[in-house]
């Protein structure tokens, strides 16, 4: 078998060997459970994952997920075509669907309601770690960075760094699931496989309607024929997902009016004084997008930031600050940090993510330190993402990294 040339394994390899060598002489069986479960994140992460869902669920269980799942119910009857006749929902149709479908099968089974709902929490949670170590190993292959430690601290982070469990809690990890699915969205236009990407991005529009503002990511790599395409296949995958609704059922979805406070940063733009709600939904998810196609359009630089360019840009945007809305752009944040060879990347990322982290307690603030800590978030971490790759070298993104430690792991 021919080996590939890698880089010199940096120190903290060599040191890992030679405290694995050490623990092998000691404790051979330690050592070996100790290789088996590093070898397994995502399996570990996903345990967590259902173990935090659980919690998160049990903790909420009259919010708003009861709703969706009354709503997703409805849709496997006679009335599949009117579940927007209540406007309030502001969530697609794919997600409703599986919650209904999941709630007929705990109706099946004669679970009481609320044992339905900690089985969908559950649910969640295993998915949410299970896109996380995805979205994580795809980007790390794509980089050549390290698979297996970006697994572990993109997925662990997500689970138990608060995320998952404050997003359950919510009634909301539909927002988390989101920025996982645009985050492999991402991955899959950087490589080039920019149809693929598309369909993740319809898929993510079935699940959210704000998903199409990180739609920059089919310009990504300034391939003119394969852009149409893959826009052309994301545009009929929503159409397909919602037109049905419009034509032949009675949605109300743009009939909702939110409880916006005043003198948001939305109302300082020239004439949007006073503009309805919708207007400023409208302007705020097109200023969004035209942050991730500017960003998406760079010769250089990963797809990734994008993506946060566009969520971050329609959070900072948003009249209302509500704390699981951030779980998204924490989520595409982590697997950038995870995956990305800048060297102003690999320095800070260990920060970066514990702040991230910390982030999700934030609430605990006052409302006027909360609000500027989310103002500042927004804004500074879109600005580090451009910043780092801008001063990376070319050939940095390109290098891969064998890490010691992961190709002992590997070979054993």
């Amino acid at each position: 078998m021919t080996l590939a040339v890698e880089r010199p394994a940096p120190a903290i390899g060599t040191r890992s060997q030679r405290e694995l060598h050490r623990l092998e002489e000691d404790n051979p069986r330690l050592a070996r459970l100790l290789r088996a479960v590093w070898s397994r994140p995502t399996t570990v992460v996903v345990a967590f994952g259902l173990l935090i869902g659980v919690m998160g669920g049990a903790s909420r269980m009259d919010g708003d997920q009861t709703i969706f799942r009354a709503a997703g119910l409805s849709m496997l009857g006679p009335h599949f075509l009117d579940v927007f006749a209540n406007s309030w929902l502001q969530i697609g149709p794919l997600y409703l669907v599986l919650l209904g479908l999941g709630t007929a099968v705990g109706t099946v089974l004669h679970l009481p309601p609320a044992a339905i709902g900690i089985c969908a929490a559950a649910a969640h949670g295993v998915l949410a770690a299970w896109l996380a170590c995805l979205a994580a190993r795809r980007a790390a292959e794509a980089t050549g960075a390290w698979v297996r430690l970006a697994q572990w601290v993109v997925g662990m982070t997500v689970v138990v760094g608060g995320s998952l469990f404050n997003a359950g809690a919510a009634d909301h990890a539909e927002e988390l699931l989101l920025g996982l699915v645009l985050a492999l969205a991402a991955v899959s236009a950087g490589r080039g496989r920019l149809v693929w990407a598309a369909v993740l991005l319809a898929l993510a529009t079935g699940v959210k309607q704000w998903a199409p503002t990180a739609g920059g990511i089919l310009l990504a790599g300034r391939r003119v024929r394969a852009s149409a395409l893959a826009i052309t296949v994301f545009v009929g995958g929503v159409a397909l997902l919602y037109l049905p609704f419009k034509l032949w059922g009675d949605m109300q979805t743009f009939s909702l009016q939110w409880p916006f406070p005043e003198h948001t940063w939305l109302d300082r733009l020239p004439g949007m004084a006073g503009a309805s709600d919708w207007m400023q939904r409208i302007v705020q998810g097109a200023l969004a997008g035209i942050a991730g196609v500017l960003i998406a359009w760079r010769r250089h630089g990963s797809v990734l930031v994008a993506v946060m360019g566009s969520i971050a840009v329609r959070l900072l945007l948003d009249p209302l600050r509500i704390q699981y809305y951030w779980t998204a752009l924490v989520a595409v944040a982590l697997v950038w940090l995870w995956s990305s060879q800048a060297p102003d990347v690999r320095r800070t990322r260990i920060w970066i993510t514990v702040a991230l982290s910390v982030y999700t307690f934030a609430p605990a603030l006052p409302e006027g330190g909360w609000w500027h800590l989310e103002t500042f978030t927004a804004i500074a971490l879109p600005v580090f993402c451009l910043v780092a790759e801008r001063r990376a070298r070319p050939s940095d993104a390109d290098l891969p990294v064998a890490e010691a430690a992961d190709r002992l792991g590997s070979a054993a």
